[in-house]
């Protein structure tokens, strides 16, 4: 069976350095382990007048997860 890796993206609100900090050392696409408040937002859709929601984080803490690559299986 392959192993397949699953991507999710997730809006993440980071201030001041904290912010600086990551924007130096990471891409979008790259792994980091987050801690922080998770928030909702609503909205109604102008066009259909249906409720939309999006889940982000407020950011508190983070950490590098380094990844092995060609490690071996």
């Amino acid at each position: 069976m392959e192993k397949k890796e699953e991507v999710c993206f997730v809006d993440v609100d980071a201030w001041a350095g904290t912010a600086e900090t990551i924007s130096k050392h990471f891409r979008k696409g790259d792994p980091i382990l987050l801690e922080g408040q998770l928030k909702q937002e609503v909205w109604e859709d102008k066009t259909t007048k249906e409720k939309r929601y999006k889940l982000g984080v407020t950011l508190e803490s983070f950490s590098f997860i380094v990844e092995k690559r060609n490690a071996p299986n």
